[in-house]
């Protein structure tokens, strides 16, 4: 009897489980998540019990229909109060959520606020007078006081709002629809949210009108990648839909008519599949792939002759060497353990994203302290921005000129931290006149708008992304210098030359956000800055 009551106990809880696992979509990721409230006709937390508690809210649909339903706020004193178990700043701390509102002609319209705690704020609401929603959020004791308004809402339209606080940085985040639109150092300290309040920012402030799907908080902070995925997860993925084709996709969500389905009597893996004429099944790409229909033909003359026989027996008994593809500029190039994206422009081969490594390329170490402004102005150093891993992949790391004029080198064998002679030569090939070259100091490509050819399409604030036009894929990067900390970190992409201006600086360039140019000047050696690395000219 006890075994069968605990082997019933057993299956509830399983049941419980793959219930919760169920009730969270596959794209939410759940490390860290402390509450996700899909608002499909209730308030309730669809992974623990931190259900809300729902004044007047009714059910509606959600984003375009994409992700469920919805919860509606359709009177002025409506709201939904969501408890969050106290969560703090300590390790970071995420707040993600879909929102549609209608603009007021005046006055303020609430959002999201936290209750309970007297000074404490994480909140935002649509302000008139400015026309932006203002992110606020301040410690418990009423410090730190950090009011971000960058952002200014479509009205009645939905939008995918994600707040980021980024520990120990201190990092303040505000993402839109997937892309960053605000950020500033925030440090916050004793900071705890209990409870979250939907359509109320203060007492007796209400939001005439809004609607809330989809809200998530997580005790730490999610990757650039992860609140995109939260974003774009929504949409429909195509491909083979069918478990039984040979290239189902667990991805897929929406079939697009492509499945392959196994031949009479065979399967894809050992018999082969239903591939169009001149192509076969490959069991290790999961794909139909082309295949040689003449093998025999060596010295491809449309004819199997004796030509190909007396070919085939001069090579009779020779040990064949391993296959090793020759590299070409447009392969990824692996270097002290990260992989490079590497882009020919004219004759030039270039690094498509900055160089991260933390060893010389002899192998030495390269010094990291930022604290040390004795050691930054007098040899090698390096950084990345706000020592967040998360940034170091999208931006690299900062090298200050000492790193950059080291003998060791910086860049892998065949390859060297680019001249200012390379940078004209690159300027020239993305279309920049001669007349520019020969400027000095200075804005320069200005009219032809050369800057945004170089900037990636993503990476920038709204409205400030790049064409990419030739694969550079130049996202901001900013500077580090010892007295200041980190500066122009999302508005100018900074990279160093190897080509002395004086003694004590090289030249530089600068690609900034707010204009098409690009920027001809120096840094003192003593300042971090990023690094692009170019293929030596084969002589």
């Amino acid at each position: 009897m006890r075994i069968k009551l605990m082997t019933l106990c057993m299956a509830l809880c399983c049941l419980c489980l793959n219930a919760t696992s169920q009730n969270v979509p596959d794209y939410v990721p759940t490390d860290g998540l402390v509450a996700w409230w899909p608002m499909n006709g209730n308030v309730d937390d669809a992974i623990g019990s931190l259900d809300g508690f729902n004044q007047g809210g009714v059910e509606t649909d959600g984003p375009d229909g994409q992700i469920g339903q919805a919860m509606e706020l359709p009177n002025g004193d409506d709201y939904i109060d969501l408890p969050t178990g106290g969560v703090s700043e300590e390790g970071g701390l995420t707040l993600t959520f879909w929102a549609w509102l209608e603009l007021p002609a005046e006055g303020a319209a609430p959002l999201i606020d936290r209750i309970e705690v007297d000074n404490n704020l994480w909140s935002f609401s649509y302000e008139h007078s400015t026309e932006t929603v203002h992110f606020i959020t301040r410690n418990n004791d009423g410090s730190g006081y950090h009011n971000l308004s960058t952002w200014s809402p479509p009205p009645a339209e939905w939008v995918h709002v994600t707040s980021v606080y980024r520990a120990p940085s201190g990092l303040k985040e505000l993402h839109v629809n997937g892309s960053l639109v605000g950020a500033e150092l925030a440090p916050l300290e004793g900071f705890t949210m209990p409870t979250m309040r939907l359509g109320e920012v203060a007492e007796g402030i209400w939001n005439s009108n809004c609607r809330f799907s989809g809200v998530g908080i997580w005790n730490r902070s999610l990757t650039e990648e992860e609140i995109l995925v939260l974003y774009n997860a929504q949409l429909p993925v195509p491909g083979c839909t069918d478990v039984s084709a040979c290239n189902f996709s667990e991805e897929a969500s929406e079939d697009n008519g492509s499945c392959i389905y196994p031949l009479f009597g065979d399967d894809c893996e050992d018999g082969g599949a239903a591939c169009g004429e001149g192509t076969t099944w490959d069991s290790s790409l999961q794909s139909c792939v082309g295949f040689d229909q003449c093998p025999s033909d060596l010295d491809d003359d449309g004819i199997v002759g004796i030509n190909d026989l007396l070919s085939l027996l001069s090579d009779f008994g020779t040990e064949c060497p391993p296959e090793v593809a020759e590299w070409i500029c447009g392969d990824l190039l692996n270097y002290h353990g990260y992989d490079y994206a590497t882009v020919q422009v004219g004759d030039q081969c270039w690094f498509a994203e900055n160089l991260r490594t933390e060893l010389y390329a002899s192998g030495d170490p390269i010094p990291s302290d930022i604290q040390d402004s004795l050691l930054w102005a007098t040899a090698g150093a390096q950084t990345y921005f706000l020592e967040d891993s998360v940034y170091l992949e999208e931006r690299g790391r900062m090298y200050n000129g000492h790193a950059v004029l080291d003998a060791r080198g910086l860049c892998p064998t065949g390859w060297h931290v680019p001249s200012d002679g390379d940078f004209i030569q690159l300027e020239g090939a993305t279309g920049m006149s001669e007349v520019d070259w020969e400027s000095t100091e200075g804005d320069r490509g200005c009219s032809l708008e050369i800057g945004e050819t170089w900037k990636s399409q993503t990476g920038w604030y709204p409205g400030e992304e790049g064409t990419d036009l030739w694969g550079l894929s130049v996202q901001p990067s900013g500077y580090f210098l010892t007295w200041e900390g980190f500066g122009n970190a999302y508005t100018s992409s900074e990279f160093w030359t190897s080509t002395p201006y004086d003694a004590t600086r090289l030249w530089r360039r600068q690609v900034p956000a707010d204009s098409g140019c690009l920027f001809r000047g120096w840094w003192e050696l003593s300042v971090g800055s990023a690094v692009r690395c170019i293929k030596d000219t084969e002589e």
